[in-house]
């Protein structure tokens, strides 16, 4: 099992809608040896990287970040109208005042028969994003503090 897997690093969600849109990394499952018969049990660890003041952040119902499988890598379907391989495997939901700079959020994950791509989704609950606002979101073997993913100097 990975120790740690980047969805994204930086990811912009300065113009996020409710349609949402997907990490820049996926995790095909089908060709990944660490996992077991489509298996996953960590957890999902979300960064706050950048973030406009809370006056200047746009978009007052917050935004949701999801793990989301499929069988297409886009991970783009409509989760009232999903079939069997379209899942949802877990969710975060961020109000707008917790959308602050250098907070980590994390939430649990455990589910079997996954379909062949796993990736992050971000979605606006229903009134878009405007104002900087930027997230890295990555899969542990535990919830991550600060120190854990502080990013080393070049």
């Amino acid at each position: 099992m990975f120790d740690k897997f980047m969805f994204c690093d930086a990811l912009d969600l300065s113009a996020l809608n409710s349609t949402g849109i997907i990490g820049s990394n996926f995790w095909d499952i089908e060709e990944d040896s660490s996992t077991t018969d489509g298996q996953l049990l960590g957890w999902i660890n979300i960064l706050i990287t950048a973030a406009a003041a809370q006056s200047a952040l746009g978009g007052t119902e917050g935004i949701w970040i999801e793990l989301r499988c499929d069988d297409t890598a886009n991970l783009a379907f409509t989760p009232a109208s999903a079939t069997a391989d379209e899942q949802i495997l877990g969710a975060i939901w961020l109000a707008k005042i917790q959308l602050v700079a250098g907070k980590i959020y994390s939430f649990g994950i455990s589910r079997a028969n996954l379909g062949k791509y796993v990736g992050i989704w971000a979605r606006a609950h229903t009134t878009s994003v405007s104002g900087t606002l930027n997230i890295d979101a990555w899969f542990g073997q535990q919830p991550d503090g600060v120190l854990g993913i502080q990013k080393k100097p070049v």
